[in-house]
């Protein structure tokens, strides 16, 4: 049976300087703003927004997710509340704008009761250690006013209003129609504060290897580079040059390692691994994480899998192969081929370590990516290898690519637990990272342990 997904916009205003929330009539009293959908990433706003614009006749801006659940509805449906920021419109008739101590007193929805609205209106009014620009009152309008003069100093000229494409913790990215094609505003938070430098540093040395930049001036101004990601190209020998093309950037990138450092790269090397595993392993708490949490059977298998691990850290920091700048997410949705180039996208989880990290992460679920290519991932392994015989002959280079393998999914696990989720606000929208890839890792154990 198909899932379907209910989303709920939560749009917040002001009336006579207090934060009210927009109701809108129901069957059960009011309730928010709903609509059902085929299911989409909770991240993706584009359709809420204009659903809000087309039913309402409202102009609103997201926010940021509040809650993503599964319900007992049927058909199976997921539901998603989003914080929005009323941005203009003249609201219809039946709704109503209440203050929080106003709610009390409206019957509502039984799908969202008064603690639950009381608590997001409290969530929403705190003022955190951090929280993003945009999912703050008035970072929207403060960017379209800007808008038209920073386009202009590019020769470009809106030609539509901006569309909101995908909005979380991790990022904001807008959609700008113009008279030469669509471009794109990124947004990052402070913890992927090296994003934007990085990316038009390698723009400016590796032309073609990246995103091609307009500006950094308040987040990444790019146009849209075309071409298609690798996972809507189902060609293993597409999907080889991609790899041979990533590890030659980075096999260029290790005699630039004081550039990255300049440029505020996070610096997380075999020695950082080696230090933090121990304590990481030893916190329970912080390995129960998630909706999904690992089980005590796992989280002892790790720690006894810890000497493998650190084993598998003295062998990577002996070997012939420098540190490089390592992706940190690298995807089949990340390498991008367009006319003949492969360009790498998305470089906000990229650190200084071990470059071989990227790729056990690249053909995890190679499996389920290229059905019925049974030597997919002995052939993708094979072609980024090959780029890196200079510094060793290939069998050495397979066997540090076995031990990278190996603890790659802890490396990366450590980095969200000690880097991304402690930088966090709402930590849920990234938690169960954490145990995905400890669970990588245990089944990355399992597999090698069966080849052997």
């Amino acid at each position: 049976m198909n899932t379907i997904q209910r989303d709920f916009a939560f749009v917040l205003g002001m009336q006579s300087d207090a934060v009210c929330l927009l109701l809108v009539p129901s069957d059960d009293g009011y309730g928010l703003f709903s609509l059902k959908s085929e299911p989409h990433f909770w991240q993706s706003c584009e359709y809420l927004e204009r659903a809000v614009r087309e039913q309402l006749g409202l102009t609103a801006y997201t926010l940021r997710c509040l809650l993503v659940e599964h319900g007992d509805d049927d058909p199976p449906a997921r539901h998603c509340v989003y914080a929005m920021q009323w941005g203009g419109g003249s609201e219809p008739p039946g709704t109503r704008w209440l203050t929080r101590d106003q709610l009390a007193d409206v019957p509502l929805a039984s799908a969202h009761d008064h603690a639950a609205l009381f608590g997001w209106l409290t969530q929403m009014q705190s003022e955190p250690v951090y929280r993003p620009a945009w999912s703050r009152c008035g970072w929207r309008e403060s960017i379209y006013a800007s808008l038209p003069d920073r386009l202009a100093r590019h020769g470009l000229r809106l030609t539509a209003p901006p569309v909101a494409v995908r909005v979380w913790e991790r990022g904001a990215v807008l959609r700008l129609p113009s008279d030469q094609g669509n471009v794109y505003l990124k947004s990052v938070p402070p913890v992927f504060g090296h994003e934007p430098a990085l990316t038009a540093w390698l723009s400016e040395r590796f032309p073609g290897a990246v995103p091609d930049f307009l500006d950094i001036a308040d987040g990444m101004l790019m146009r849209d580079y075309g071409g298609a990601a690798l996972f809507e190209q189902p060609d293993l020998a597409l999907w080889e040059g991609g790899l041979r093309a990533y590890a030659r950037l980075q096999v260029a990138l290790c005699g630039h390692l004081d550039a990255l450092r300049a440029l505020a790269v996070p610096q997380r090397s075999l020695d950082w691994l080696r230090s933090e595993l121990p304590s990481f392993f030893s916190d329970a708490a912080a390995l129960r994480i998630g909706t999904h949490p690992l089980m005590e059977s796992e989280i002892e298998r790790l720690r006894l899998l810890l000497p493998r691990f650190m084993s598998a850290c003295n062998l990577l920091a002996e070997g012939a192969v420098p540190l490089s700048l390592e992706h940190g997410d690298l995807w089949t949705g990340q390498i991008i081929a367009r006319n003949g180039q492969f360009i790498i996208s998305d470089w906000s989880d990229s650190a200084i370590t071990h470059p071989f990290f990227s790729l056990p992460f690249f053909v995890a679920e190679i499996a389920n990516e290229l059905p019925g290519v049974p030597d997919a991932r002995e052939r993708l392994t094979t072609a980024y290898l090959s780029e890196w015989t200079a510094f060793a002959a290939l069998p050495e280079l397979q066997a540090l690519m076995l031990a990278a393998a190996t603890v790659s999914a802890v490396y990366t696990a450590l980095r969200y637990h000690l880097d991304i989720l402690s930088a966090m606000e709402n930590r849920w929208e990234m938690a169960n990272m954490l145990a995905y890839n400890l669970r990588l890792a245990l089944r990355e154990v399992d597999q090698i342990d069966g080849e052997i």
